[in-house]
């Protein structure tokens, strides 16, 4: 026979400061928020991709990253817009430079 040496106490949940609630405790104005931080996404999806040929699958996982690191802040609603600008600029920069780049690497490659 096996004697259970834990006190009986009853398990309350208590919230740890700086983490955001769970989405389960306010369904509606979580539900809102997402829906919010998806046009959002999809206005910065289609401002950045403009005009800007082979950058929409990056852009998406870049958003999609910001979006998941805003989420783990107490206030994504105020996060997401800041992280999704800088990483999508980031991005943006980052093509640029790599266009640049890459012409000036095929004439030096066939140089003789």
């Amino acid at each position: 026979m096996t004697r259970n040496l834990l006190p009986k106490t009853r398990w309350t949940v208590t919230r740890t400061p700086g983490l955001a609630p769970s989405p389960a405790a306010h369904p509606a104005s979580c539900a809102q928020l997402r829906r919010e931080l998806q046009r959002l996404k999809d206005e910065l999806h289609a401002a950045y991709a403009a005009g800007r040929p082979g950058t929409a699958h990056a852009l998406r996982l870049v958003l999609n990253e910001a979006e998941a690191l805003a989420w783990q802040t107490p206030f994504p609603h105020l996060f997401f817009p800041v992280l999704a600008e800088e990483k999508a600029a980031a991005l943006v920069a980052w093509q640029e430079r790599q266009a640049a780049v890459r012409p000036r690497a095929r004439e030096i490659s066939f140089a003789a």
